[in-house]
């Protein structure tokens, strides 16, 4: 029954290279620039396209009127030929209403065993084979309803004992949205962590607001949603996504993911807690920092925590994604890949929960993104440093050479020294590299 739906939704495409202008939006329009990848200006729609085009998640979070509703329906329309999933956040909300229905014909009243016709008579809908969904108004559900959005964020919903992949042939993609308040995610109800993780992009578009030229070009006096002529690139949205999903990660994205998972985490102070801040619990930052009097309490590593491996992932997801629509773009673009990621984790990653919430509401007005943006140069300095900028090679760089070239007894005997080097923070930088080089934790 599955496989018959599939291919009912699905159909035949022939599939054509996506091009840069297949990516632009009949209605929503905003030509901020708000990050730069591989040597070029992306704007907020260029960076919702890279999330759409790597399959990831993303929130829109805003107040009233910043044009969340219209960008999801313009995805929707423009991109996936409004063959989506369009659910308006409420209460009584249940995934069942859209995805599951009762085939009549299987249905037996006069039997005496007649629950076990209506289980037999509940069916998926074609709904579950689309490629996209959008959910508005996310945070007028409350806990109970948003777990129904686990599955579906996951791209499957259990069914009868079974997991069902859900969109057109396992691409399944989604856009939601939800108000914003007081510096973190609020609204009618909180969000749920765990939910939230599956999020891998957080955009705030009162932060990222459109350029008044862009206001100039819509305005129409006609404030509602406006829908527009259905367009399908969904074949090349699948084409694209599996090409960048299959493209070979950089080695400096991973050290850099790994510095984000590991390197933030260390705290040379606290040796009882294994000189780690998610050991520290709540103690860090307000207690851990100020009673050592740490000289890092007002750098980076006082005001921010690791980040959790689900998200370092996305991050990287994001910045091949956005290297891929830097391309389009711009055909002379030349990936940075260090900096290409720590753009993406900027932002990708202020609504993450690891910052210090004190310096975020003294310093940075609860604007997480604000304080993002501050701290991510210096990270993204280091990590230059240490790993290289792609003219200039770093210690990380040097050590990479004398892996790929350990069968010379000379280079072999200087690794230990140089492996020396990385202590603290950066002492997990030869155990990953001897894994990835030796697929073992010995040279």
């Amino acid at each position: 029954m599955a496989k018959g739906l599939e291919e009912k939704v699905e159909g035949k495409h022939d599939v054509d290279g996506l091009t840069y202008s297949d990516l632009q939006l009949p209605v929503y329009t905003n030509s901020r620039v708000i990050a730069n990848v591989a040597g070029t200006d992306l704007t907020v729609q260029d960076v919702v396209a890279a999330a759409v085009l790597g399959r990831l998640n993303t929130f829109l979070i805003g107040k009233k009127g910043c044009g969340k509703t219209q960008l999801l329906t313009d995805i929707k329309d423009s991109y996936f030929g409004g063959k989506g999933l369009f659910i308006e956040g409420n209460p009584e909300f249940t995934l069942s209403q859209l995805l599951q229905t009762i085939n009549l014909e299987k249905l037996d009243l006069d039997n005496p065993e007649h629950a076990k016709t209506v289980d037999e008579a509940v069916q998926l809908t074609e709904k579950v084979f689309l490629p996209f969904f959008g959910i508005d108004e996310f945070n007028r559900c409350p806990p109970i309803v948003q777990n129904y959005f686990y599955g579906l964020v996951n791209g499957y919903i259990s069914f009868k004992g079974d997991k069902i992949k859900l969109g057109d042939k396992g691409f399944s993609v989604g856009l939601a949205t939800g108000n914003l308040g007081d510096g973190e995610y609020t609204g009618t109800f909180k969000m749920d962590e765990a939910l939230e993780d599956r999020f891998a992009l957080f955009l705030n578009l009162g932060h990222y607001k459109p350029l008044p030229e862009d206001e100039a070009k819509i305005s129409c006096g006609d404030p509602r949603v406006k829908d527009s002529e259905p367009r399908d690139i969904s074949a090349k949205i699948k084409a694209a996504y599996q090409e960048i999903k299959d493209s070979e990660i950089p080695i400096e994205m991973l050290i850099a993911k790994a510095y984000l998972t590991h390197g933030l985490d260390h705290c040379k102070k606290h040796t009882k807690a294994k000189n780690s801040k998610d050991e520290l619990n709540s103690h860090w930052p307000s207690q851990s920092c100020e009673s050592t009097s740490c000289d890092e309490q007002t750098a980076v590593c006082g005001r921010m925590k690791a980040v959790s491996p689900r998200a370092a992932d996305a991050y990287i997801a994001l910045a091949k994604a956005m290297q891929y629509v830097a391309k389009l773009k711009n055909p002379k673009a030349s990936p940075q890949h260090v900096r290409d990621y720590t753009e993406a984790f900027r932002v990708g990653g202020a609504y993450n929960g690891n910052l210090n919430q004190l310096s975020l509401n003294t310093d940075y007005f609860g604007n997480p993104q604000l304080m993002l943006d501050e701290l991510v140069p210096g990270i993204t300095q280091e990590l230059e440093s240490k790993i290289g900028d792609g003219k200039t090679p770093g210690e990380v760089s040097v050590l990479i050479a004398c892996y790929s070239q350990r069968d010379n007894p000379k280079i072999r005997e200087r690794i230990p020294t140089i492996e020396s080097k990385f202590q603290g923070k950066w002492e997990f930088v030869p155990r990953m590299l001897r894994q990835i080089y030796n697929g073992q934790n010995e040279i």
